[in-house]
């Protein structure tokens, strides 16, 4: 028989599971009506909380971690969450399943479906708990800059709108050009093409490229590079994850720099208030910024 987490008991009892966490720990303000409601669920299915307890007093809590893609940018946010976490004495595993998850299910990533029952996920609105990033602001300073330098033209090259991200960042760019009333750009979905090859097929030589992922901005910069397009001279290009890699590319790569191990660390803080029983935003926008080497004016 599986055994009964608090997450089950949070679902039958239609409460947060917080919620059941300041009832176990007898920390916190709790409705009464709620309370009961979770004792009584706690009651019905035989639920033993004291391990629960026993490990939460000893600090010595498993925090699981499903990863949509083992990404280096994904990564480094689990770094910072591992580190935050471990001055608690909390650990932290990665899983490479969703069987047997345990009570605290942290996501990172932009490609999971609704069927993730998660307490927090970063990278898209899919959870309780929601982590996401404001990609808009950045993308907007960027264009502001390129524009006060004198290009007027630009493209958006997109793996596609598959996932939560990439459709952020094409609504994000398209909102910039109306707001700044650029008639001058172009929209490339890769969809599985070769970023190479989708260079070759722009219409236009603009003035700066924005790419949705720093292998496509690499890429775009390898097509131009073999036609003798100068790189920043004559167009800029400007990737997203901020990838080690990018700085060893010739010219170095700018790019916007959004999941890191400050992220997670600001996730593991969370976390703890959820542990605790404390009431934690449904929704926490964490800000990006643009790490500019030599790709960019």
């Amino acid at each position: 028989m599986k055994k009964v987490t608090i997450k089950d008991i949070a679902n039958i009892a239609g409460v947060s599971i917080s919620t059941v966490s300041r009832v176990l720990n007898g920390k916190g303000n709790v409705d009464p009506q709620l309370k009961e409601r979770v004792l009584q669920v706690i009651k019905d299915t035989n639920f033993q909380p004291s391990s629960f307890a026993r490990s939460f007093r000893k600090s010595s809590m498993q925090i699981d971690v499903v990863l949509s893609k083992w990404e280096e940018h994904y990564l480094r946010v689990l770094r910072g969450l591992t580190e935050s976490l471990g001055e608690q004495q909390i650990s932290v595993i990665p899983k490479t399943n969703l069987n047997n998850l345990g009570d605290f299910v942290v996501a990172i990533g932009e490609d999971f479906d609704d069927k993730l029952n998660a307490s927090m996920t970063i990278g898209q609105e899919l959870s309780s708990c929601s982590v996401v990033f404001d990609h808009f602001s950045t993308l907007n300073l960027i264009v502001s800059e390129l524009l006060s330098k004198g290009i007027d033209s630009f493209a958006f090259l997109c793996e596609g709108l598959s996932n939560y991200r990439a459709c952020k960042l094409y609504g994000a760019f398209m909102k910039i050009m109306f707001h700044h009333k650029i008639e001058s750009y172009e929209i490339k979905m890769l969809n599985s093409k070769d970023p190479y090859d989708v260079a070759k097929e722009l219409s236009i030589l603009p003035g700066a490229i924005l790419c949705s992922k720093d292998e496509i901005a690499a890429g775009v910069m390898k097509a131009f590079k073999d036609e003798g397009i100068k790189i920043p001279q004559q167009v800029s290009i400007i990737g997203y994850g901020n990838f080690s890699c990018g700085s060893l590319l010739g010219p170095s790569l700018s790019s916007v720099e959004y999941m890191n191990e400050e992220t997670g660390r600001i996730c593991g803080q969370y976390i703890l208030k959820m542990i605790n029983g404390e009431e934690i935003p449904k929704k926490i926008v964490l800000s990006t910024r643009l790490v500019k080497r030599e790709s960019s004016l």
